[in-house]
């Protein structure tokens, strides 16, 4: 007869601890402690999709915000943020074949010249400046 190789019989049932007998107990609810605070799992604690209000933000912190967006701004009078929104326009209709070859189908015109009709419109796209009066 070969000897067996494992150090244990493989004919014979493991022997189960007191817990994990109550774990088999299919009848019984396990017990759940309410008490108990969420696990932590990798370091992530579990919120359940509930967010916590923390944007409460000082007197001082709102001077520094506004700083920065004073800084940000630039000095643009209507004018010129017109220009340069409808450069921006058609910079993007150019720069996008399918509006391309939406206005050019709407317009009944060849891509090519629509492209030529936009890039020239971005030369002014909001006529001439209006005059300054230099007080």
């Amino acid at each position: 007869m070969a000897a067996n190789a494992f150090p244990f019989d493989l004919n014979e049932e493991p022997a189960l601890d007191s817990n994990e007998e109550a774990a088999l107990d299919l009848n019984e609810e396990p017990a759940l402690d309410l008490n108990e605070e969420p696990h932590d799992h990798n370091g992530v604690e579990e919120n359940f999709g509930i967010e916590e209000e923390t944007n409460v933000t000082s007197g001082s912190d709102v001077d520094v915000l506004n700083s920065q967006f004073d800084r940000l701004q630039a000095d643009l009078n209507r004018f010129e943020w017109q220009v340069n929104i409808h450069r921006f326009a058609y910079a993007s209709y150019i720069g996008s074949y399918p509006f391309l070859s939406y206005f050019a189908i709407a317009e009944n015109e060849s891509i090519g010249r629509q492209r030529y009709r936009f890039m020239q419109k971005m030369i002014l796209p909001c006529g001439l400046p209006p005059e300054r009066n230099e007080d």
